[in-house]
């Protein structure tokens, strides 16, 4: 197989993107971003909002952030290298991810907010639950066109 096009590296660019220029902001601007968020959830799920609980629903929106970020990353990277052929595709996307997660931490170092491995073991883990969603995408993909006759192009 041909190698992607750069277009379709414009799409895990940008959400790269979305995921470092949030590690840029300033603690308030990172805590305002995240208490506006789990306002809006606590209409669904109203025990972010419960102050009787063992975690609080900031931490818990935060965490949910950095795993829903990086499944998204993972996916789109994922489908990238799993298109190429590469005979390694998934672990190249998973390490692209890992990659991303480690300068991500870095990132908000430099920020004021400070690092944690446990956010780089979130982020990776919502890498992988992408790569794997790409991976069977594609996967079931290519066997209903094999079913169908077709050639998968």
């Amino acid at each position: 197989m041909k190698p992607a096009s750069w277009k379709f590296w414009l799409l895990p660019m940008l959400v790269l993107a979305f995921i470092w220029g949030n590690s840029i902001l300033s603690p308030e601007q990172s805590s305002a971003m995240s208490d506006a968020v789990k306002a809006l959830l606590a209409r669904v799920f109203p025990f972010l909002e419960s102050e009787d609980t063992a975690v609080s629903g900031s931490f818990l929106v935060r965490k949910a952030a950095h795993l829903t970020e990086y499944m998204v990353l993972g996916f789109c990277i994922g489908t990238l290298t799993l298109k190429s052929g590469w005979r390694y595709a998934p672990f190249v996307g998973c390490a692209c991810c890992l990659i991303a997660a480690d300068i991500d931490e870095t990132i908000q170092i430099f920020s004021g907010r400070g690092s944690a491995v446990r956010d780089v073991w979130i982020d990776f883990a919502g890498a992988l639950v992408g790569v794997l969603l790409a991976w069977l995408l594609l996967r079931r993909r290519q066997n209903r066109n094999a079913s169908h006759g077709k050639d998968g192009q």
